[in-house]
């Protein structure tokens, strides 16, 4: 086996450095990324406190959210955690009007993926620090947190977005059974508006909805 230090490059050994430096600040709760969680359960409870006992209550990311958690857009993990809170009251149905329509760019999850290549490549897997990687990798998968609390809540209803056109598309188009499921036959003349597209959200988060809706 060829050593490290002539099979990995300059850019593998700065990766794996800035990774561990994240790993750490995790573990020793470094005072930045501290403080951003104490703000994201300061509003998991200010919006415990708020939910109405009303038949439908709307859950508003509002500006003095986002001036309080971080700018827009939130990483789906934080959706996730408001959809955890959601669940123990029980809802019959919980709407997410945010349609997520591409999987999630995370620099940070591709860094990491890309030195658990490397280092299974090189029989490094018993290694302490593929352990510590492998469990950054799943902190840092939003699509996959927020994925789980959709598939084990299995109250949640997505977005989706209908083009529209006033003629019909030339072929029929082939569509997955996660949105199959959702669509309506026809029984009659279409005397309706007609889509000549559909953007579902991400197929991780839609195969596991209770339903979609189009929010044209």
């Amino acid at each position: 086996m060829k050593k490290l230090s002539k099979v990995f490059s300059i850019e593998f050994f700065i990766g794996i450095i800035l990774t561990l430096l994240a790993v750490t600040a995790f573990y020793f709760s470094w005072s930045p990324i501290e403080g951003l969680e104490y703000r994201v359960y300061d509003l998991t409870m200010n919006m415990k406190k708020r939910i109405s006992s009303a038949p439908v209550a709307v859950i508003a990311i509002d500006d003095e959210s986002i001036a309080n958690i971080g700018r827009w857009p939130w990483p789906r993990s934080y959706i996730a955690q408001m959809v955890d809170i959601l669940q123990t009251y029980e809802p019959r149905v919980i709407g997410i009007n945010i349609l997520y329509s591409e999987e999630d760019i995370n620099q940070g999850l591709k860094e990491v993926r890309e030195i658990l290549k490397t280092m299974e490549a090189e029989g490094l897997t018993r290694h302490k620090t593929y352990t510590l990687l492998q469990e950054s990798e799943k902190r840092l998968d939003n699509d996959a947190i927020l994925s789980s609390i959709i598939s084990e809540n299995k109250r949640v209803v997505l977005p989706l977005y209908l083009t529209i056109s006033p003629t019909p598309p030339r072929e029929e188009p082939k569509m997955p059974d996660y949105l199959l499921k959702n669509s309506i036959p026809l029984s009659g003349p279409p005397n309706f508006l007609i889509a000549r597209d559909i953007t579902p959200p991400i197929a991780s988060f839609a195969s596991y909805a209770l339903g979609l809706g189009h929010i044209n």
